[in-house]
């Protein structure tokens, strides 16, 4: 059930802006944290209206990470500020790229700027 409810938000989010979709981008989230699944959306799902969703499925902690992705801190500094290990941060680092759909940091605050989440 997961991985088709996985399939219908991938398929949904390709969608052109405005089109008309059958299920709701914030059901399927909704249907995949009730099954315990990690709710990622797909990049191109912002268009969509669909911030809320990136929102929800970070922790307040991956928040917080990547809210001094933005600032010139580094890694490390990061690390420091949080009083958390810097393979901790690399960890936050790494699923907040994966629920942003990117692959650099000045691409997942970019992304982040978009959705208005910074």
């Amino acid at each position: 059930m997961v991985d088709l409810l996985r399939r219908v938000l991938r398929v949904q989010s390709r969608e052109p802006p405005g089109a008309e979709s059958k299920v709701s981008l914030e059901y399927v989230s909704k249907l995949l944290e009730a099954c315990g699944a990690e709710v990622t959306v797909p990049a191109r799902a912002s268009s969509r209206g669909t911030a809320g969703l990136f929102v929800e499925s970070m922790t307040e902690r991956e928040l917080e990470v990547l809210r001094l992705l933005d600032s010139k801190f580094s890694n490390r500094e990061i690390a420091e500020r949080l009083f958390v290990s810097l393979d901790t941060v690399k960890s936050h680092t790494k699923h907040i790229y994966a629920k942003l759909g990117v692959r650099a940091r000045h691409q997942a605050v970019g992304r982040a700027k978009e959705l208005g989440l910074l």
